[in-house]
């Protein structure tokens, strides 16, 4: 599970293949990230993608939510993809995912948002991260791919 839910794909280190989205199941996806530095500040993890979901010229939009303010994921046959986490400790504003709802996402975005984050060095701190994808009954079947990119910067 992963901020209160199932997932529903097996994924590796480096690919999250959601096969078959139908509009009465989104894909729901996780993984854990592993981090361990001795820089005495800690570090962050940013995630970020490098565009739309896109099959040909069909697209599938990003969920509404934003880092700052994520939100309840669309219910089954919404078209939308987004990303959540089960960090407790992001900076700013950032720290909502886990407050008071299970299944909050943000949208993602071609900018680095914070996922993760320690302020003193850690040996194996772990944090989920999850993805979902839905779609609607007008959306066009095909293969839709984007990358999805995590950066872990240490903190001096």
């Amino acid at each position: 599970t992963v901020n209160g839910l199932a997932t529903n794909v097996t994924t590796t280190s480096s690919t999250i293949t959601f096969g078959t989205v139908t509009t009465s199941t989104n894909g729901i996806a996780g993984n854990s990230l592993v981090v361990t530095t001795n820089a005495g500040s800690g570090y962050t993890v940013y995630i970020k993608y490098t565009g739309i979901l896109t099959s040909g010229s069909n697209t599938i939009a990003d969920h509404t939510g934003s880092n700052g303010t994520p939100t309840i994921f669309p219910s089954v046959g919404t078209a939308a993809f987004g990303y959540t986490t089960e960090s407790t400790s992001l900076s700013g504003s950032g720290n909502r995912f886990n407050v008071g709802a299970t299944n909050k996402y943000s949208g993602f975005t071609t900018t680095n948002l914070e996922v993760a984050r320690a302020t003193a060095a850690v040996s194996g701190d772990t944090t989920k991260i999850g993805y979902q994808v839905g779609i609607g009954g007008t959306t066009p079947a095909g293969t839709y791919t984007s990358t999805v990119v995590l950066t872990a910067t240490p903190t001096y």
